[in-house]
């Protein structure tokens, strides 16, 4: 039916009868003719009247099409929609082919689609306006912009009218706010498509128009009185206003663009603490739930009383997601947002805009120097000028928005304020203290979206300089108050989590699985040190409870605990000691105080050590409890603290126990009580003991033994005493695991074998956890995501392990090489030059994982991982699929890969590497010692320094040049991690003891470097 017409097919011989009925068989993939049209759709893609044919159905808007004047088809505004979309994914990519008639065409009919009567023709003609936009010059649209523009004039009018008339002809009314909503759409699709085009027009300079109209739409509606009856129609209004907000929000981010030019670097800003000496006068926000048992103070702390002495704060950088990705949804139920305050607010802000930027704050009149010298560089972007010209304008908008009622219209001011904090917040020095207090009524909110950019805004604030920090340090009691409060998870939250939690262990949720990569691609093993495990999570949405928590988490980690602690543990306490009547309403409360107080580990984990006594028994008793959400944290908590075991910190009376023995008991206690734990029927619990039991391995530390038969003392990991119990546990569960439980119980065994490493290599322990794991490695298929965890684990297994592995090794073999064939499709070309490839993701994480097993096979084989190879006769394969990974355009690939080649060079260079392979191996590694990306550097002068020991001098003679003017290079270039400046002197040690001769010409250049 479709494909009678050639494909050199002429206008005459198309008809609009036909382009519609394309469009019914496109519509309906059930169709027996829609694979045809699908094709036909293909061969005329490129014809100009089809191309106008499709264009009239899409952009007129009659209910039928008269078809030559003697028939009538239905055309309804789905199949109209569909007409743009075929001009949008067919079309759009031609477009600059046609000639300049046709896109003429194409041009204006859009922009007649934008003021259609239905919202998905509008919504598709912004679409497609913001597609042109990407692909054309601006200025080869010559009236696009004005037309928009012109639209967008019609809101001031609009709003005042509708504001004050009882009613409106709705005739006219209709088609103004057709073409408003088209206009703001499209409006909406550029800024955030095409910024920088927009910014760097020079001819028709769009943003010197677009700024000032997109400011018209904030400001308020100041004439008459308002109609005690509002019109049905402001809420359309207001949706215009909503749009208008985002787009500017996405031309803010313009402004990091703007500064980079100019300054070449990022400021912070300097802002004088003088400034900032008598703005602690804080409009506090009323407390969104004065009934909260969260209120209050503990008076004589049970949990928290000391016993130690203060020793100061000790930073440390460990990931908080652990927790907080195993437990969704989140904020205790608030009331509406704060009008008083944001009043407050707008006062403020509005009188300091009228005082030309002014601060009400006597010390904070006169800017500092500081922030002129950043105003004046930013002025001189002409990318953002526009932007920085009505700054003081905007914000001073953006206080008249703050109390809008809608909640989208708060979330976007405080996006605003956190896109500017983040860029320039020196901006924002005249309107500080004003902004502060909005953030702490924000953070209150009753709408989360709301809450949480008010976190995102105290995130910037820390991220900022010290006189920034210091500067809102006036406002930590109510921060830290409101932070504690959004911790609160609801009783409809958490039977929603438990339904997703059953989801997802039954398998029927999909689950989003992360890489672990305990081994990091082998770094460690090439001399660079190695990666910190990344965290698995298992549950990627993002909520209010999760982002409070990190907030509270970051802020611990800027602020000294002498400050954060007296605030922050009183609240902590109030929680914790609620009336134990188990009820779930205080259960929930106690949940959110261990919530608190697993955040603040990271920043003030030394200053918690007197605490430790008192908190220990708790945390442990609190395993027991019958809420599996209080079970589950108590996990948490007591892992975040499980650093503080190896410390003999915690005892007042230090001759009452020898070193050590105070954290030993604690340490020990803490594991049997969370093995038993690994038993709970919830899976929620489970996956919290799983995780706990990793950060406890992973925090072990060594003691002194004394041997029976020798009577001599050594260290062991306190640990190894326990690896029998430990894995008898863990073999047992994975008779009662789920899904998401099974993939952290794994986890659990990697982290063991990193930890432990020969230890659990015995011959009575692996029957307890190998075949477990294979059997898993087996049932998964090799598109499954389940299955990178798996291999994670066996690439810590299998490097301890060797031959204990020996019935299962081929076809580990096989499989990964299977894995890597199907995943490594972004090959760079001969030269080692990286293509680019958008396709590039998750596929690329089973590469990984696959180089990296084998990588760790051929470490536990070491010379035997040859005979694998050739009694498998994979040498060319093995060795063009390493190639081919070392010429990936994603660096891990690279970095995984030269792993591997290290370990075969190392351990089966005589029996695998051929001269050629060697010479092409040495090619790769040239390209690949640039440090842009560190870790893949690591592993490939590793790889040298190893090639280097195996071939001698006389093979590597030739590329001394080269490879000695990408290693000093490397060496030298500055602030490189210590990690790979030492890899890199090995390496550089290694060539020299092996081509001396060669080397000596350089020494200059080099020798003190590689001394130092």
């Amino acid at each position: 039916m479709f494909d009678n017409i050639a494909s050199n097919s002429t206008e005459t011989q198309y008809s609009s009868e036909w382009c519609i009925n394309l469009l019914w068989a496109l519509r309906d993939p059930t169709r027996r003719d829609h694979i045809e049209a699908t094709n036909s759709l293909e061969k005329h893609k490129s014809q100009p009247y089809f191309v106008l044919l499709m264009l009239g159905i899409f952009s007129h808007s009659p209910t039928s099409y008269n078809i030559e004047g003697s028939q009538t088809l239905n055309v309804d505004p789905h199949l109209r929609q569909l007409a743009g979309l075929v001009i949008k994914n067919y079309v759009f990519p031609l477009l600059t082919i046609f000639t300049t008639e046709v896109q003429a065409r194409v041009k204006s009919d859009v922009l007649q689609a934008l003021r259609d009567a239905n919202c998905d023709i509008r919504n598709t003609a912004a679409i497609l306006i913001g597609k042109i936009s990407e692909s054309l010059a601006l200025s080869t649209w010559s009236d696009m912009l004005p037309t928009l523009l012109s639209l967008l004039d019609t809101y001031p009018p609009l709003l005042s009218h509708l504001t004050t008339a009882a009613n409106a002809d709705d005739g006219s009314l209709l088609a103004h706010l057709c073409g408003l909503d088209g206009a703001i759409q499209a409006v909406k699709r550029m800024c955030e498509d095409s910024p920088l085009k927009l910014a760097h027009d020079d001819v028709i300079r769009p943003l010197e128009s677009l700024v000032p109209k997109l400011l018209a739409i904030f400001a308020p509606c100041t004439s008459g009185e308002p109609n005690p009856n509002p019109h049905p129609a402001l809420a359309e209004l207001a949706t215009v206003k909503l749009r208008a907000l985002e787009s500017y929000n996405s031309l803010l981010m313009l402004l990091d663009i703007g500064m980079w030019e100019t300054t070449g670097n990022s400021h912070h800003g300097n802002f004088s603490r003088s400034n900032w000496s008598s703005s602690s006068n804080l409009h506090s926000a009323t407390n969104p739930n004065p009934n909260s048992p969260i209120n209050g103070n503990a008076a004589n702390s049970i949990i928290f009383s000391s016993s130690g002495s203060n020793l100061g704060r000790k930073d440390r950088n460990e990931s908080f997601h652990s927790y907080t990705s195993l437990d969704d949804n989140s904020t205790h139920s608030l009331t509406s947002h704060n009008y008083a305050t944001n009043n407050a607010f707008t006062t403020n802000i509005t009188s300091n805009a009228n005082n030309n930027g002014s601060c009400s704050n006597t010390n904070a009149q006169h800017s500092t120097r500081e922030t002129k010298r950043m105003a004046a560089q930013m002025a001189q972007s002409a990318a953002v000028q526009p932007l920085v010209q009505h700054m003081n304008s905007f914000i001073q908008l953006l206080a008249n928005m703050a109390s809008d009622p809608s909640p989208h219209i708060r979330r976007g001011v405080c996006q605003a304020i956190c896109t500017i904090a983040g860029v320039h917040v020196c901006v924002l020095e005249p309107y500080f203290a004003s902004i502060c207090v909005f953030m702490l009524a924000a953070l209150a909110d009753a709408e989360e979206s709301v809450a949480i950019e008010a976190c995102d805004f105290w995130m910037a604030l820390l991220t900022q300089g010290q006189d920034i920090q210091m500067a809102m340090r006036a406002y930590l009691p109510e921060l830290i108050r409101n932070l504690i409060r959004r911790l609160y998870l609801t009783s409809e939250q958490m039977e929603q989590e438990r339904i997703d939690e059953e989801e997802e262990s039954t398998g029927e949720k999909e689950l989003s699985i992360k890489p672990i990569h305990h081994r990091s691609g082998g770094s460690a093993r090439g001399g660079g040190g190695s990666q910190a495990r990344e965290e698995s999570e298992l549950s990627s949405k993002w909520t209010l409870r999760k982002q409070a928590a990190l907030t509270l988490d970051q802020l611990c980690c800027v602020v000294p605990a002498s400050e954060v602690l007296p605030l922050a543990l009183p609240p902590i306490q109030s929680c914790l000691a609620t009336d134990n009547t188990h009820s779930l309403e205080a259960t929930l409360v106690k949940e959110s105080g261990m919530l608190a107080l697993g955040a603040l580990a990271t920043g003030c984990l030394q200053d918690m050590i007197q605490y430790l006594p008192s908190l220990f028994p708790f945390l442990i008793q609190s395993l027991q409890d019958p809420l599996p959400e209080m079970r589950s944290i108590s996990c948490w908590v007591l892992s975040r603290y499980s650093e503080l075991f190896q410390q003999n910190n915690g005892t007042a009376s230090p001759a009452a126990a020898s070193p050590n023995q105070l954290g030993l008991g604690f340490y020990e206690q803490t594991l049997s009580a969370l093995l038993a734990v690994l038993f709970d029927p919830k899976p929620k619990v489970q996956v919290a003991a799983c995780s706990a039991l990793c950060l406890l391995i992973e925090n072990s530390f060594f003691v002194s033994v004394r041997d029976e038969v020798s009577g001599v003392e050594r260290e062991v990991n306190i640990l190894v005493p326990f690896i029998h119990p430990l894995l008898t546990a863990l073999h047992k569960a994975f008779d009662m695991y789920g899904v998401k439980s099974t993939l952290i119980l794994i986890d659990t065994i990697g982290t063991l074998a990193d930890t432990v490493r020969e230890e659990i290599a015995r011959s009575e322990y692996t029957p307890l956890y190998l075949p477990k794991v294979m059997d898993k490695f087996n049932e998964l298929d090799d598109t499954d995501m389940r299955l990178i965890p798996v291999c994670e684990c066996l690439s810590s297994v299998l490097g301890v392990v060797g031959l204990g592995a020996q019935q299962h090794i081929q076809v580990i073999y096989s499989r990964c090489l299977r894995l890597l064939s199907h995943s490594l499709q972004n090959g760079g070309d001969e030269n080692g030059h990286y293509k680019v490839d958008e396709s590039d993701g998750l596929e690329k994480d089973f590469a990984i994982c696959a180089l990296d097993v084998l990588s760790s096979l051929c470490e536990g084989l070491q010379g035997l991982f040859a005979e694998l190879v050739s009694q498998t006769g994979t040498h060319d394969i093995l060795f063009a699929l390493m190639f081919s990974a070392m010429r990936d355009s994603v660096s891990e690939v690279r970095q995984s890969a030269f792993s591997l080649s290290g370990e075969l060079v190392k351990h089966s260079f005589a029996a695998l590497m051929t001269l050629p392979r060697a010479e092409r191996l040495v090619e790769l590694i040239l390209p690949n010692l640039d440090t842009d990306h560190p870790l893949v550097s690591n592993n490939a002068a590793w790889t040298l320094g190893e090639l280097a020991m195996q071939t001698g001098g006389a093979f590597l003679e030739q590329y001394i040049p080269h490879l000695m003017h990408a290693l000093i290079s490397a060496l030298q270039t500055p602030d490189m991690a210590e990690g790979l400046k030492g890899n890199i002197g090995v390496t550089l040690g290694r060539l020299g003891l092996v081509c001396p001769n060669q080397l000596a010409p350089f020494a200059d250049e080099f020798f003190g470097d590689w001394c130092r």
